[in-house]
């Protein structure tokens, strides 16, 4: 406690991710000037865990997370508002990446994630790339999520005497501009280097957006002269090739309580907020076709709308009679507008990389407040119901703490089946805890079987964590006497739960 009061002293963060707390419920956190939100291990074990803590001269609001993950987040308001979360994934166990996508696809814009991650990439620094490493390049790709991290030291590992990249800052592309990371080359007395996120913004500044007369440039002078991305230069480019074209940008948003879409002209912005059950998908389609009809009404005959949504295009270039309904309106207003004269192009542009048509979209998407009114697709009215159900369950399953297989399964996702039908029949009833050997008694009307060690019922619980008479093959097999049922038949059970069984001449019975 001693070492985060020098670093608190030292850096005054305005907020604090701590991962690997080792705190049980019943342990008290507090830290002075400080309001401490903490998610400790799921089973109450003196291990894992995270927390938040962020300066009581922040406002700031704790968010409900819907994940089995040890994971925490909240909003605070800095300079603007930003969702901080703080997550930690244990070494050697199956991070499953549906859950994981789940958990980025809850966290509100712009946000951050830092984490201890136990992930190798050559990416942020490591030697080599592993499993995990692999499973967090995938994410960055899927979320277009930017890492802060850029090969900085951050973990010592005492046994080997190696350093390593495993803890890792991940953000969203509107914040990697402001933000920049170091680590405090000291350990504190822990085997991680704490990391120090700066935001570079200053409360005063606010954005102003440009905008150009593109056919009157210099354009070799300014690639010349400016410090400007390669994907910058191709846009330019691609400006100067079709200066005829007037450009309209567009762009669709979806965050919490929040689905809007953005259209940017020249001389006007439209910004329409739609229903909440709306996908991302629908309101980057509804964007585009709010500037198709802007488009018929003008007297100019030459658009060129830049979208940052690839799915967008790709529907638009395969019609099919189940496509997403607005855009068969599209494809069916472009070919009235077509055989007006008209002739509009489609190019799809990178997001978050300085284009000032694009930003403006993405803002106005974010800052919609008027609604549209229109027709909901299926599709999305079929996933809002089946989150808003899903979450209903869980809800409820949450409450019941006092079911025996709430410890077990802490959340109603889908498991995955193993291979072999006969191991996964065993594995389920051991979850189930209703196996032969603890249940034939039931069908023939016999007597219960007793533990002649501790003269009680035999049950599956008792059998694997419970009674001491089998202490011996727990250390052998679990490396610890001192065991949970999740720890053995979770979602992703012990290896060596069968070999446990097996030992104790139980597999044949369950």
């Amino acid at each position: 406690m001693s070492d985060l009061k020098d670093i608190s002293n030292s850096h005054q963060p305005a907020c604090v991710a701590l991962q690997e707390t080792h705190l049980k419920p019943e342990n008290s956190f507090r830290l002075h000037g400080y309001t401490v939100f903490r998610k400790d291990h799921p089973a109450n074990r003196a291990s894992g865990g995270v927390a938040l803590l962020i300066s009581n001269n922040i406002p700031s609001s704790l968010l409900t997370l819907n994940t089995s993950f040890q994971a925490i987040a909240a909003q605070i308001f800095t300079h603007k508002l930003i969702t901080v979360c703080s997550l930690y994934l244990p070494p050697n166990t199956h991070i499953d990446k549906t859950n994981l996508n789940n958990l980025v696809l809850q966290l509100p814009e712009p946000f951050v994630i830092l984490g201890d991650l136990n992930g190798h990439s050559q990416i942020w620094g490591s030697d080599d790339t592993n499993s995990r490493g692999r499973q967090i390049e995938k994410l960055l790709h899927d979320h277009n999520l930017c890492l802060l991290n850029t090969h900085e030291i951050t973990h010592f590992h005492t046994p080997t005497r190696t350093f390593h990249c495993i803890d890792l800052a991940i953000c969203s592309p509107s914040l990697l501009p402001f933000f920049s990371l170091q680590t405090d080359p000291d350990l504190h007395n822990s085997d991680h280097f704490p990391i120090i996120l700066t935001d570079n913004r200053h409360s005063h500044l606010h954005t102003v957006f440009s905008r150009f007369k593109y056919d009157l440039a210099n354009w070799t002078k300014f690639t010349s002269t400016a410090c400007i991305t390669k994907t910058m230069q191709l846009f330019l480019y691609h400006r100067s090739r079709y200066s005829s074209f007037i450009p309209i940008f567009t762009d669709g948003s979806k965050s919490d309580g929040h689905v809007g879409c953005g259209v940017v002209f020249s001389s006007d912005t439209l910004s329409y907020r739609l229903h909440n059950c709306c996908s991302v998908f629908t309101a980057e389609i509804v964007a585009i076709f709010c500037a198709i009809q802007k488009i018929s009404l003008s007297p100019q005959r030459e658009f060129i709308v830049y979208t940052d949504s690839i799915s967008a295009l790709e529907t638009l270039s395969h019609y099919h009679s189940r496509m997403h309904p607005t855009a068969i309106r599209i494809l069916f207003t472009l070919r009235l507008l077509q055989n007006g004269g008209y002739n509009i192009l489609f190019c799809w542009v990178p997001s978050h990389v300085g284009i000032t048509g694009n930003e403006t979209a993405d803002y106005a998407a974010k800052s919609s407040s008027s609604f549209l009114i229109q027709g909901l697709p299926y599709s999305d009215i079929k996933k809002h119901f089946s989150c808003r159900i899903f979450s209903s369950w869980q809800g409820t399953w949450d409450l019941q703490i006092h079911n025996k297989q709430h410890s077990i399964k802490l959340t109603v996702c889908l498991w995955p089946i193993l291979s072999i039908r006969e191991v996964d029949v065993k594995l389920t009833r051991l979850r189930i805890g209703h196996t032969r050997f603890t249940h034939r008694h039931l069908i023939f009307g016999e007597r219960i079987p007793i533990c002649p060690t501790c003269r009680v019922g035999f049950t599956v619980r008792h059998i694997l964590v419970e009674c001491p008479g089998f202490n011996s093959h727990r250390v052998k097999f679990f490396q610890s006497s001192s065991i949970t049922m999740q720890d053995l038949v979770g979602e992703i059970h012990h290896p060596n739960i069968f070999n446990f069984l097996k030992a104790i001449g139980l597999y044949t019975c369950i």
